[in-house]
């Protein structure tokens, strides 16, 4: 499971942070609103399920165009 908390959400982009199921710190992550390109806080590329979750969750927000403050999803 991992749960996504809003940094910050301005028209260009929006940052997340991210956690696992036990909510320890697992990342945050930046998504341009417009293209959907992403940026890890201390990575270039996806290395864990966490990070790839966290982003497929950010993506479906930004499609609804909602920004909650926090939110999760299983691996289901």
């Amino acid at each position: 499971m991992v749960t996504i908390i809003l940094v910050s959400n301005s028209n260009k982009e929006v940052i997340y942070k991210f956690l696992d199921g036990n909510d320890n710190y697992k990342g945050q992550i930046t998504v341009n609103k417009a293209d959907l390109s992403y940026k890890l806080k201390d990575k270039e590329k996806f290395t864990n399920s966490y990070e790839t979750q966290a982003y497929r969750l950010v993506k479906r927000y930004i499609h609804l165009n909602k920004y909650p403050s926090t939110a999760s999803k299983g691996w289901g």
